[in-house]
Protein backbone atom coordinates (compact mmCIF):
# COMPACT_ATOMS: atom_id res chain seq x y z
CA UNK A 1 0.00 0.00 0.00
CA UNK A 2 2.44 2.33 0.63
CA UNK A 3 4.61 1.83 -2.11
CA UNK A 4 1.38 1.86 -4.54
CA UNK A 5 1.25 5.64 -3.33
CA UNK A 6 4.19 6.42 -5.80
CA UNK A 7 1.89 6.06 -8.25
CA UNK A 8 2.72 7.20 -11.82
CA UNK A 9 6.68 7.97 -12.14
CA UNK A 10 5.69 11.38 -12.97
CA UNK A 11 3.70 11.69 -9.84
CA UNK A 12 6.58 10.03 -7.74
CA UNK A 13 9.14 12.85 -9.47
CA UNK A 14 6.98 15.55 -8.05
CA UNK A 15 7.15 13.80 -4.47
CA UNK A 16 10.32 13.24 -4.45
CA UNK A 17 11.27 16.55 -5.04
CA UNK A 18 9.45 18.65 -2.90
CA UNK A 19 10.87 16.26 -0.16
CA UNK A 20 14.34 16.86 -1.64
CA UNK A 21 13.71 20.70 -1.61
CA UNK A 22 12.22 20.17 2.57
CA UNK A 23 15.50 18.57 3.46
CA UNK A 24 18.17 20.57 1.34
CA UNK A 25 16.35 23.97 2.17
CA UNK A 26 15.14 26.82 0.11
CA UNK A 27 18.56 27.49 -0.70
CA UNK A 28 19.22 24.65 -2.47
CA UNK A 29 20.34 24.90 -6.11
CA UNK A 30 17.94 22.78 -8.50
CA UNK A 31 21.49 20.79 -9.41
CA UNK A 32 21.67 19.66 -5.67
CA UNK A 33 17.87 18.85 -5.59
CA UNK A 34 18.16 16.95 -8.84
CA UNK A 35 21.18 14.83 -7.34
CA UNK A 36 19.21 13.99 -4.53
CA UNK A 37 16.50 12.90 -6.09
CA UNK A 38 18.39 10.48 -8.27
CA UNK A 39 20.02 8.80 -5.20
CA UNK A 40 16.73 8.94 -3.26
CA UNK A 41 14.99 5.67 -5.14
CA UNK A 42 18.04 3.23 -4.77
CA UNK A 43 18.35 4.03 -1.15
CA UNK A 44 15.20 3.54 -0.67
CA UNK A 45 15.04 0.22 -2.50
CA UNK A 46 17.69 -0.60 -0.47
CA UNK A 47 16.40 0.17 2.63
CA UNK A 48 13.17 -1.85 1.91
CA UNK A 49 14.56 -4.72 1.35
CA UNK A 50 16.61 -4.92 4.87
CA UNK A 51 15.01 -8.11 6.68
CA UNK A 52 13.46 -5.88 9.31
CA UNK A 53 10.26 -5.17 10.43
CA UNK A 54 8.58 -2.59 7.92
CA UNK A 55 6.99 -0.88 10.64
CA UNK A 56 10.20 0.62 10.96
CA UNK A 57 10.63 1.91 7.58
CA UNK A 58 6.93 3.42 7.21
CA UNK A 59 7.58 6.91 8.87
CA UNK A 60 10.49 7.22 6.04
CA UNK A 61 7.91 6.21 3.73
CA UNK A 62 4.88 8.87 4.73
CA UNK A 63 7.63 11.55 5.71
CA UNK A 64 8.03 11.51 2.02
CA UNK A 65 4.90 12.17 0.68
CA UNK A 66 3.83 14.26 3.13
CA UNK A 67 1.50 11.42 4.46
CA UNK A 68 2.04 11.92 8.64
CA UNK A 69 -1.18 13.49 9.84
CA UNK A 70 -0.01 16.69 11.03
CA UNK A 71 -1.57 19.90 12.06
CA UNK A 72 -0.60 21.84 9.13
CA UNK A 73 -1.40 18.78 6.88
CA UNK A 74 -4.98 18.05 8.43
CA UNK A 75 -4.81 22.19 8.05
CA UNK A 76 -5.90 22.36 12.22
CA UNK A 77 -4.27 26.00 13.08
CA UNK A 78 -5.63 25.89 16.15
CA UNK A 79 -3.63 22.47 17.43
CA UNK A 80 -0.43 22.42 18.73
CA UNK A 81 3.05 20.73 19.50
CA UNK A 82 3.78 19.44 22.64
CA UNK A 83 6.39 22.39 22.35
CA UNK A 84 3.68 25.07 21.84
CA UNK A 85 4.15 25.42 18.25
CA UNK A 86 0.70 26.42 16.46
CA UNK A 87 -0.39 24.19 13.57
CA UNK A 88 3.12 22.01 13.44
CA UNK A 89 3.71 20.36 9.75
CA UNK A 90 6.29 17.61 8.93
CA UNK A 91 9.28 20.28 9.38
CA UNK A 92 8.54 20.97 12.96
CA UNK A 93 7.86 17.38 14.29
CA UNK A 94 11.31 15.58 12.12
CA UNK A 95 13.60 18.45 12.88
CA UNK A 96 12.34 22.05 14.29
CA UNK A 97 10.96 20.76 17.60
CA UNK A 98 12.84 20.67 20.85
CA UNK A 99 11.31 16.99 21.38
CA UNK A 100 13.51 15.55 17.44
CA UNK A 101 16.49 17.92 18.40
CA UNK A 102 16.87 15.59 21.46
CA UNK A 103 17.11 12.76 18.93
CA UNK A 104 19.88 14.92 16.62
CA UNK A 105 21.81 15.72 19.44
CA UNK A 106 21.97 12.00 20.40
CA UNK A 107 23.24 11.23 16.87
CA UNK A 108 25.78 13.97 17.08
CA UNK A 109 27.20 13.06 20.64
CA UNK A 110 27.65 9.68 18.74
CA UNK A 111 29.49 11.24 15.92
CA UNK A 112 31.94 13.40 18.19
CA UNK A 113 30.25 16.33 17.96
CA UNK A 114 29.57 16.61 14.55
CA UNK A 115 26.92 18.99 13.60
CA UNK A 116 24.16 17.56 11.60
CA UNK A 117 21.60 18.80 8.45
CA UNK A 118 18.35 17.93 8.28
CA UNK A 119 19.28 16.28 4.79
CA UNK A 120 21.86 14.36 6.42
CA UNK A 121 18.92 12.48 8.31
CA UNK A 122 15.68 13.09 6.47
CA UNK A 123 18.01 11.93 3.20
CA UNK A 124 20.02 9.25 5.26
CA UNK A 125 22.94 10.36 3.68
CA UNK A 126 25.68 9.52 5.57
CA UNK A 127 28.70 11.82 7.14
CA UNK A 128 32.25 10.95 6.63
CA UNK A 129 33.46 7.99 8.09
CA UNK A 130 30.35 6.67 8.59
CA UNK A 131 28.98 3.16 6.74
CA UNK A 132 26.86 4.20 4.57
CA UNK A 133 23.81 1.84 5.08
CA UNK A 134 24.12 1.43 8.92
CA UNK A 135 23.15 5.30 8.82
CA UNK A 136 20.26 4.49 6.73
CA UNK A 137 19.06 2.27 9.66
CA UNK A 138 20.22 5.03 11.95
CA UNK A 139 18.60 7.62 9.96
CA UNK A 140 15.39 5.15 10.26
CA UNK A 141 15.49 5.11 14.03
CA UNK A 142 16.07 8.32 14.60
CA UNK A 143 12.77 9.47 12.29
CA UNK A 144 10.53 6.29 14.61
CA UNK A 145 11.61 8.23 17.38
CA UNK A 146 10.76 11.26 16.50
CA UNK A 147 7.03 10.08 15.33
CA UNK A 148 6.96 8.30 18.72
CA UNK A 149 7.40 12.13 20.29
CA UNK A 150 4.85 13.37 18.52
CA UNK A 151 2.45 10.90 19.23
CA UNK A 152 3.48 10.88 22.85
CA UNK A 153 2.92 14.38 22.83
CA UNK A 154 -0.14 14.32 21.31
CA UNK A 155 -1.55 12.30 23.90
CA UNK A 156 -0.35 13.89 27.03
CA UNK A 157 -2.07 16.93 25.29
CA UNK A 158 -4.99 15.11 25.53
CA UNK A 159 -4.69 14.61 28.76
CA UNK A 160 -5.00 17.86 29.51
CA UNK A 161 -1.24 18.66 29.93
CA UNK A 162 -0.23 22.03 29.35
CA UNK A 163 2.24 22.06 26.33
CA UNK A 164 5.78 24.13 26.84
CA UNK A 165 9.04 23.15 28.48
CA UNK A 166 8.15 21.31 31.41
CA UNK A 167 6.65 18.81 28.96
CA UNK A 168 8.94 19.03 26.24
CA UNK A 169 11.67 17.52 28.67
CA UNK A 170 10.59 14.29 29.28
CA UNK A 171 9.41 13.59 26.08
CA UNK A 172 13.02 14.61 24.76
CA UNK A 173 14.36 11.37 27.25
CA UNK A 174 11.68 9.18 26.01
CA UNK A 175 12.47 9.66 22.16
CA UNK A 176 16.59 9.61 23.15
CA UNK A 177 15.63 6.07 24.71
CA UNK A 178 13.39 4.83 22.29
CA UNK A 179 15.99 5.62 19.14
CA UNK A 180 18.50 3.61 21.37
CA UNK A 181 16.02 0.63 21.57
CA UNK A 182 15.18 0.65 17.59
CA UNK A 183 18.93 -0.02 16.93
CA UNK A 184 19.27 -2.28 19.61
CA UNK A 185 16.33 -4.02 18.40
CA UNK A 186 18.06 -3.94 14.53
CA UNK A 187 20.84 -5.46 16.62
CA UNK A 188 18.97 -8.85 18.12
CA UNK A 189 17.25 -9.71 15.42
CA UNK A 190 20.58 -9.53 13.32
CA UNK A 191 18.90 -7.57 10.56
CA UNK A 192 22.37 -6.33 9.41
CA UNK A 193 23.24 -8.49 6.31
CA UNK A 194 26.76 -10.80 6.25
CA UNK A 195 28.59 -8.51 4.12
CA UNK A 196 28.36 -5.74 6.69
CA UNK A 197 30.61 -7.72 9.27
CA UNK A 198 33.82 -6.80 7.91
CA UNK A 199 33.50 -3.42 7.70
CA UNK A 200 31.93 -3.11 11.12
CA UNK A 201 34.44 -4.52 13.70
CA UNK A 202 36.08 -2.38 16.21
CA UNK A 203 34.81 0.94 17.53
CA UNK A 204 32.57 2.14 14.90
CA UNK A 205 29.60 4.55 16.26
CA UNK A 206 26.24 3.11 16.37
CA UNK A 207 26.41 -0.53 15.11
CA UNK A 208 29.86 -2.61 15.54
CA UNK A 209 29.85 -6.54 15.36
CA UNK A 210 32.44 -8.97 17.51
CA UNK A 211 33.41 -11.90 15.52
CA UNK A 212 34.43 -13.59 18.61
CA UNK A 213 30.88 -13.64 19.78
CA UNK A 214 29.13 -13.52 16.48
CA UNK A 215 27.40 -10.69 17.96
CA UNK A 216 25.62 -7.26 16.78
CA UNK A 217 26.23 -4.84 19.48
CA UNK A 218 25.17 -1.11 19.66
CA UNK A 219 27.96 1.41 20.65
CA UNK A 220 26.83 4.71 22.17
CA UNK A 221 29.51 6.34 22.76
CA UNK A 222 31.82 8.26 20.50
Amino acid sequence: LLLSQAGTPQLRRTYFVAFCRAALGPDASDAAVEAAVAQLLPRLQRIWRLPWDNRRKEVLWLLLYDGIPTAARMHKTDSRCACGVAGPGRLHHFWECGVAQAVVDALSLCLRGIALLRSDVWLCASPAGIHSEVWEVVCLCALVAMDYGRLAGFKLLLQGRSPGPPLVAPLQRLVVAKFWDLLADFCAVKAAPHAWQSALQGDHPFVSYHPSSHLWRVSRTP
